[in-house]
């Protein structure tokens, strides 16, 4: 008999919003999502202190399983997966059972997948104002006025799950390719939630394009530390006076440049960052700032210093 994993608090409701953000339900069937969800709020019913026990005719009444085959493959299906502990009873004895976590989905963010998550997607106004605080697109909070806010700019597209639930061929070479938990999406996330950094609205082609030299180049283990070292930057994050220029993601995912005959080489700009091209104790306010210059100057996004032109 396995022993009863420790759980931390609240572990029911990470399972169950991991199950939606990874479209388990695609995979494993809606039975057996459904089953997971019982058996996480059970978990939690009882405190986390022990597994909880079922007959099968139990779990079929409360599920609405008609036949016991129907449950027997929801539960084949979960446990396959990585989502279910289950150890059969027999006689007068109910089966064990706790949820788990695979662990292709533990790294996963726990933040919001809705319509407006985090800045992903700025929200549409509602006409319906309503006296409560509510989360803005760039972060804070807003009051209704009950007269409707009509702070979205019905610009928004709408949020994709991850993985996406129909990846194409190439999608699916792609995510195979990089390390769990870092894809575009989590990327812009992350990115967002900097303040002072110009916001990201859209994952487009390019972006992705880029991204993907990023996973080629083994760059991906490096994002980390190269967020905070941006969030640290007044020069990056547009907070020396005089100066209005901010980092786009653009920028960041600038790959390396080769050298030519009218252009230097020119490192990506995650390997600059790194190398402390943008922290503050380089005094680039008042220093020559040639490798903020032929960034500008590479990618034409980038709004260029005005006092370099």
């Amino acid at each position: 008999m396995a022993e009863y994993p420790k759980r931390p608090a609240f572990f029911a409701q990470k399972v169950t919003r991991l199950l939606f953000k990874t479209c388990a339900a695609q995979e494993v069937g809606q039975a057996a999502t459904l089953l997971v969800v019982y058996i996480a709020a059970t978990e939690d019913s009882a405190r986390y202190r022990r597994a909880v026990t079922f007959y099968n005719s139990h779990l079929m009444a409360v599920l609405g399983f008609s036949k016991w085959e129907g449950l027997d493959r929801a539960r084949r299906a979960a446990v396959d997966a990585g989502w279910l502990h289950y150890e059969a009873g027999g006689t007068r004895k109910p089966g064990r059972y706790w949820v788990k976590i695979p662990g292709d989905a533990d790294g996963l963010g726990d933040k919001p997948m809705d319509e407006t998550s985090d800045g992903l997607c700025p929200a549409k106004g509602d006409n319906e104002g309503d006296n409560q605080p509510r989360l803005s697109p760039l972060g804070g909070y807003s009051e209704g006025d009950n007269e409707g806010d009509n702070q979205g700019d019905n610009g928004g597209e709408p949020s994709y799950p991850y993985p996406n639930p129909s990846p194409t061929k190439k999608q699916q070479q792609l995510l195979a390719s990089q390390p769990d938990g870092w894809t575009i999406e989590t990327l812009l996330a992350e990115w967002n939630r900097i303040d002072g950094v110009k916001e990201c609205r859209k994952v487009t082609a390019g972006r992705r394009a880029d991204f993907a030299k990023l996973i080629k180049a083994g760059r991906l283990d490096d994002l980390p530390e190269a967020l905070e070292r941006v969030a640290s930057s007044d020069f990056c994050c547009g907070r020396i006076p005089g100066k209005t220029w901010r980092a786009n993601i653009d920028w960041l995912l600038t790959p390396e440049r080769k050298a030519t005959a009218k252009a230097k080489r020119r490192p990506d700009t995650v390997t600059l960052i790194l190398e402390g091209q943008y922290d503050n104790d380089r005094g680039r306010q008042s220093t020559p700032k040639a490798d903020a210059i032929d960034a500008c100057e590479f990618n034409p996004d980038i709004e260029p210093l005005e006092d370099l032109k």
